[in-house]
C-alpha cells in the first residue's frame, strides 16, 4: 500500500516525508505540519490536493536545504577534528567518557594524556605514529615509582598504554586518526594469586561473633549494626562471589528467596552501575539460603537495603568504607594484608572453587568475568603442584 504524503490530524494537514536516504518499510517518515484545516475549508477536494501538494513540495525543499546546511556543518566538524591536537582531542575524550565510568577511571585516563604529552608535545592527533608510542613507553619508564628510589612498576606502564589504546580507538570512531591502532603493550610479570584460605574466612566469622556477642552485653547499638552488617557482607561475600559495589548496592526487594535467587541490579540513588550486566541474577546456596532466610525475618520494615543502618538508607555512605572496615577484621585475625573482599574472600572463593576442579565456564559466570582467561588466572595451579610435590617427598625416605 503507498503511502499517503498528507493527512489531516485534527485541525491541521500535516505532511510526512522521507527519511534521509529514502523511504524504509516499516518506519515512520519525518511528519511536518504544512496548513491549518480551515485554511483549505473554501477550497474544492481537486483544488485543496493541489494546494496541499505545493505545500508539501515547499516544505520538502526546506528540508532537503536543512539537511544539506546539517551535512555542511558535519563535514565542516569533521574537518575541524582532523586539526585537534592531543590535548584538545583528550579533553573530548574526557568528557566523553564521564558519562559511564568512575571518577578514578577519569583521574587515571587524565594522567595517561598528560603522561602522554609531556613524552611527545601537544601535538595534533592525526599525525601520531610508533615513534610517538615508542618516546611514550620510554617516558613511563622513567617515572617514579611508589617505593622511594623505584620506577614505574610494568603492570602500571601496562595500565597507561591500554588507556592510550582505548583514546586512539575512540579518536578513529570520531575520525580524527586515519586508522585503528594497535599497541603492543608492556609485558607485565606473571603474580600469584595472593589469597586467603578457607580457614581465614572462618576466622574471620568467628572475630565478627565475638564482637556481636561483646556489644550486645554492652548495649553497644552502633557496633551491634556494624556487626550484624558485617555478618551479612560475610556470607554474601563467600557464597556469592559479589563484588563490594553489588553488595553495598543491593536492595532487599532484589533477593527472592522463593526462586532462591539473587538480581543484581543497579542503583542511580548511589550512582553505582552494574556494568555489561552479563549474569546479573545469582544462584543462592542452601548455606546461604539458611542464614537469609533468619536474617529477613528479624528485618525492621523500615529498611530498604540487604546493608541497611536501620532507616531505610545504605550501611555506609561511601562503599570504600566496609572495606577499611574488615582490613581492621583481618588485621585483628592476624592475616595478611590483602584487598579484604576481593583477595580475601571473593578471589579466596574461585581459587578455591577453581583448586577444586570445578568448571571454569560456570565459575567464569559465578564470578561475572568478561572472558575466562581471567577467571583461569585465579587458579593457583603452581601453589597445587608444589603442595602434591611437598606431600610427595614425605614418601621419598
Amino acid at each position: 500500500m503507498s503511502r499517503k504524503l498528507f493527512s489531516q490530524r485534527g485541525d491541521t494537514w500535516v505532511g510526512e516525508f522521507p527519511l534521509e536516504g529514502g523511504w524504509q518499510k516499516g518506519r515512520r517518515g519525518v511528519r511536518r505540519k504544512l496548513c491549518s484545516a480551515a485554511s483549505l475549508t473554501h477550497l474544492s477536494d481537486i483544488d485543496r490536493q493541489l494546494r496541499l501538494m505545493d505545500l508539501y513540495q515547499k516544505v520538502q525543499r526546506d528540508l532537503l536545504r536543512d539537511q544539506e546546511r546539517q551535512k555542511e556543518i558535519q563535514r565542516q566538524e569533521r574537518k575541524d577534528r582532523r586539526s585537534w591536537t592531543v590535548q584538545r582531542s583528550g579533553a573530548h575524550w574526557l568528557e566523553s567518557a564521564a558519562t559511564d565510568n568512575t571518577e578514578i577511571t577519569i583521574k587515571d585516563y587524565k594522567r595517561t594524556i598528560a603522561l602522554y604529552i609531556e613524552a611527545c608535545g601537544n601535538h595534533p592527533l592525526k599525525e601520531f605514529s610508533r615513534q610517538h608510542y615508542d618516546k611514550f613507553l620510554k617516558h613511563l619508564k622513567k617515572q617514579r615509582g611508589k617505593q622511594p628510589g623505584s620506577t614505574m612498576a610494568a603492570d602500571t606502564r601496562n595500565k597507561f598504554a591500554r588507556q592510550l589504546q582505548a583514546f586512539l580507538n575512540w579518536a578513529y570512531e570520531m575520525e580524527i586518526i586515519d586508522r585503528v591502532q594497535k599497541l603492543k603493550k608492556p609485558k607485565t610479570p606473571k603474580k600469584d594469586m595472593d589469597t586467603y584460605e578457607p580457614e581465614d574466612l572462618i576466622k574471620i566469622r568467628g572475630r565478627i561473633e565475638q564482637r556481636l556477642e561483646r556489644a550486645v552485653v554492652d548495649g553497644n547499638r552502633r557496633e551491634i549494626l556494624n556487626m550484624k552488617n558485617a555478618m551479612r557482607v560475610w556470607w554474601l561475600a563467600t557464597y556469592s562471589l559479589m563484588r563490594l559495589g553489588a553488595l553495598w548496592s543491593l536492595k532487599l526487594e532484589s533477593i527472592n528467596l522463593d526462586r532462591g535467587t539473587i538480581h543484581i541490579k543497579s542503583n542511580s540513588d548511589l550512582g553505582w552501575e552494574n556494568k555489561k550486566k552479563k549474569w546479573p541474577i545469582k544462584p543462592i546456596s542452601p548455606k546461604l539460603m539458611s542464614f537469609l532466610k533468619d536474617d529477613l525475618a528479624s528485618r525492621d520494615r523500615r529498611e530498604n537495603y540487604f546493608l541497611d543502618k536501620g532507616n531505610g538508607l545504605p550501611w555506609y555512605r561511601f562503599r570504600g568504607d566496609i572495606s577499611k572496615l574488615f582490613g581492621k577484621l583481618c588485621e585483628e585475625c592476624n592475616l595478611p594484608k590483602l584487598k579484604p573482599l576481593h583477595h580475601g574472600f571473593r578471589a579466596t572463593m574461585i581459587t578455591k572453587l577453581l583448586n577444586e576442579d570445578a568448571d571454569p565456564q560456570t565459575v567464569q559466570q559465578l564470578a561475572d568475568h568478561d572472558d575466562l582467561a581471567t577467571t583461569l588466572s585465579y587458579r593457583d595451579s603452581r601453589k597445587t603442584k608444589q603442595q602434591k610435590a611437598a606431600d610427595h617427598l614425605n614418601n621419598l625416605i
